[in-house]
């Protein structure tokens, strides 16, 4: 009966062959860990803002709002009018920390936000 072989997928070294995932893991780790500068650009890219009301007259006229940070990216913004997500495009622009509905929100929404910056 022939033994089945599962392939493995690993980087190779130039001169040392195949890189275990193990050893990989920990040169990763020891790389990140050992340079300051990759850990703080890391934390940087993910510093979450949750629950954020966004600046701006809720009256069913004012379409203009402004949040504390520039998301970033501008994709992780999800911005809800009463508990619906609103899309970007659809509902909203955002330039910088601006954003402009299509329709402005109803008198009494209420708007909430969660993004990273």
């Amino acid at each position: 009966m022939a033994q089945s072989k599962t392939p493995r997928f690993y980087p190779v070294h130039p001169t040392a062959g195949p890189v275990s995932p193990a050893k990989l893991n920990t040169h990763l780790r020891l790389l990140v860990d050992n340079d300051a500068d990759a850990q703080t650009a890391f934390q940087a890219m993910f510093k979450p803002v949750s629950g954020e009301i966004p600046v701006g007259a809720v009256d069913g006229v004012n379409k203009l709002f402004v949040l504390g940070k520039t998301p970033r990216p501008a994709l992780s913004l999800q911005l809800y009018d009463n508990g619906v997500l609103q899309y970007p495009v659809l509902a909203f622009s955002l330039v910088n920390n601006q954003i402009t509905f299509v329709t402005a929100p109803m008198a009494g929404h209420n708007l909430i936000s969660w993004y990273t910056y």
